[in-house]
Parts: C-alpha cells; sequence; structure tokens
C-alpha cells in the first residue's frame, strides 16, 4: 500500500510537471516573443534590402544595357598564301558584317572571327553602323543580303575578298 501512494504520488507530479511543460510550450514568456519579432522583423528589412537594391541593379543594367546593331567596315587582312581565303595571295581587303553595341565591340568581334579564319588584320579602311553607311553610300545587294544573314543569326559576315597578287 505504500508502494502504491508512493507510486501514484510521482505519477502525479509527473502528470503536473508534463501540463506545465505544455502550458509554457503554448504560451511562451513575453520577452522570448520579443526576440522572435525582432529576429523577424530583421530578415523581414534584410530580405526588403536585398530585393530593393536587386531591383536598382536590374533597372540599371536594363537602361544602360546597349543596343546591339549591324556594323560594317573594311578591313585589309593577311595571312599565309596557303590560305583558303587569299588563294595564293598574301593579303586582301573584304568588307565584314556583324552585330555589334559600338565601335570597339564591332572590332573586337572581327578580329576574333578574323583569326578564327587563320587571317591577321593589317589595317581597318572604315567602319560604321550600316545604317549610318546606308544615309551615305549605297551597298552592294550581295551585302544587304549578308546583312539579313547577320541579322538573323547573329553571326559575322564576310564579303567578298578582294586580294592582290604581290605586296609592294
Amino acid at each position: 500500500m505504500v508502494l502504491e501512494n508512493l507510486f501514484l504520488q510521482q505519477l502525479n507530479i509527473r502528470q503536473e510537471n508534463v501540463l506545465k511543460m505544455q502550458h509554457k510550450l503554448k504560451q511562451p514568456k513575453a520577452k522570448h516573443l520579443c526576440i522572435i519579432k525582432q529576429t523577424q522583423r530583421k530578415e523581414l528589412h534584410r530580405t526588403i534590402t536585398e530585393l530593393t537594391a536587386r531591383e536598382i541593379k536590374n533597372r540599371h543594367i536594363m537602361t544602360t544595357r546597349k543596343t546591339n546593331e549591324i556594323w560594317i567596315g573594311l578591313f585589309g587582312v593577311s595571312g599565309s598564301p596557303s590560305n583558303i581565303h587569299l588563294n595564293g595571295c598574301p593579303g586582301a581587303y573584304v568588307t565584314v558584317l556583324t552585330n555589334a553595341s559600338d565601335e570597339e565591340c564591332f572590332k573586337s568581334r572581327v578580329l576574333s572571327d578574323t583569326k578564327s579564319l587563320g587571317l591577321h588584320i593589317d589595317e581597318i579602311m572604315w567602319c560604321m553602323t550600316l545604317k549610318n553607311r546606308l544615309l551615305k553610300y549605297d551597298i552592294e545587294d550581295y551585302l544587304q543580303i549578308l546583312a539579313k544573314e547577320v541579322k538573323e543569326t547573329d553571326e559575322t559576315r564576310f564579303g567578298i575578298f578582294h586580294a592582290w597578287e604581290a605586296e609592294e
């Protein structure tokens, strides 16, 4: 009987402790709530700040992004006489068309595409946007066709290579 009473007392104490713990879990202290709210506020503020910074950056990129135009230029190139484009000659002049945002981008793109053909640029006779070129001069029909290809494929196109026989 003594053991039974002792056991029931311990059981009651345990039940009371469990009830107290459950009550504490259901109603956290005000101090803990403040900390949680402050943390949530800080996270929310940080998230808003990050979003705002990202939006500002994206707006800046959108407003400063340059649009590509078709550029055209006449280049003096040279390379090995065995190069298929030079047909046994030491060099040639060629009209090149490509998409670019500005003159520097155009020259850079032509330089890399010319290297891929195994040629070197010796001189740049002229270069400008196709739009400006057409305002001043007429261009041959085949160059207009190449311009359409550039617009559709975004690839550099080379016109006819006008080679010279020997260096002077």
